[in-house]
C-alpha cells in the first residue's frame, strides 16, 4: 500500500539526509501533534504544486 509525504525542497534535502524524524506542531488550536505525515493518497494541492516534493512510500 503507498503512502504520501508532501514536502518542501528543503525538507526533502534533511529527508534524503537523515530519513523521516518526527516532527512536533499544532495543527489545531488546542491539539500537539508529532510524527510524520502521511496519507493513503496524494492530496490534489500535494499533486499539483501545493509542495514541491512529493514521497511515495511502500508500507508493506
Amino acid at each position: 500500500m503507498p503512502l504520501f509525504h508532501a514536502t518542501t525542497t528543503d525538507g526533502a534535502a534533511q529527508i534524503d539526509t537523515r530519513g523521516f524524524t518526527d516532527a512536533a506542531g499544532y495543527y489545531r488550536p488546542d491539539v500537539d501533534r508529532s510524527g510524520v505525515w502521511v496519507s493513503d493518497q496524494p492530496c490534489a494541492s500535494q499533486a499539483g504544486g501545493g509542495a514541491p516534493v512529493l514521497y511515495a512510500i511502500e508500507a508493506t
